[in-house]
């Protein structure tokens, strides 16, 4: 197993890789968080408003 953390400009904070994993394995899981990246929704994206029915008054 291959985790990878991106920075909100798709840039690699952390790539941690399990002993064993294979080769392909670290490109793979930076092309599966590059693809969070490029879907998440755009309501994730901007900040919390104060009148956002989920946020706490």
């Amino acid at each position: 197993m291959t985790i990878t953390v991106l920075d909100p400009g798709g840039h690699p904070v952390v790539v941690k890789r399990e002993d064993g994993a294979g080769i392909l394995r670290p490109q793979i899981a930076h092309a599966k968080a590059w693809g969070c990246l490029g879907t998440a929704s755009w309501s994730m994206r901007r900040p919390a408003s104060r009148h956002h029915p989920a946020v706490e008054p």
